[in-house]
């Protein structure tokens, strides 16, 4: 027990000597302590409930200012090509920039190992030639076409692209997938979804 605490029972207990025998001041003295014992723990008791719920309320508070953010600053990066077939690209068209961009290779049965070149960061409205690979070689839109026509006409190629937004509390995926019109033959690239996850669920 404090010691400032204990002196002032003490002063208590020496007050009502002159009222109280010796048993009764020593009886009266030891009430007085447990009450007082049981007073302080419960105070104790409040101070841990009251701060519990301050800590609580900051963190609600604080994830919900981080949300406003992310929503003002999240990024949607889709993977798109130019309009003569030359290159591929990932484009950024949401408000935010997006960071630690990674782009799954095709998960397709029979097609050979395929990679696409990561990207460290894009900018809001901007987008990056990303370098597309089978086997170590490198395929633009139009090379990706006439091999996919010679081995695999009948095949779509799905693919995930990951990122952070800037605050870098949530992990973002755009799922998209490679498809090819009838007739013509041409590559279109299909949206598929977009979803967003939290780094640190509670």
């Amino acid at each position: 027990m404090d010691p400032k605490l204990l002196q002032s029972v003490q002063s208590i207990a020496q007050s009502l000597r002159p009222h109280f025998g010796a048993n009764s001041i020593t009886e009266w003295g030891q009430l007085a302590l447990v009450v007082l014992q049981v007073v302080l723990v419960g105070l104790a008791g409040l101070t841990l409930y009251y701060l519990k719920r301050y800590t609580d309320e900051t963190v609600k508070l604080r994830k919900v200012a981080q949300d406003q953010v992310e929503a003002t600053l999240m990024p949607i990066v889709v993977l798109t090509r130019a309009e003569d077939g030359s290159k591929f690209f990932v484009k950024n068209t949401g408000k935010g920039p997006a960071f630690n961009v990674e782009i799954d290779s095709f998960s397709a049965g029979r097609l050979p190992k395929s990679s696409f070149h990561q990207c460290s960061m894009i900018a809001p409205g901007e987008q990056n030639e990303v370098l597309f690979r089978i086997d170590s070689k490198p395929y633009g839109p139009r090379e990706f076409v006439t091999f996919v026509r010679q081995g695999y006409p009948d095949q779509t190629f799905p693919t995930t692209i990951h990122y952070q937004g800037v605050t870098k509390s949530y992990r973002y995926q755009t799922s998209q997938t490679f498809k090819f019109t009838l007739g013509k033959y041409d590559l279109v690239i299909g949206f598929d979804g977009f979803e967003r996850f939290d780094r640190h669920p509670e």
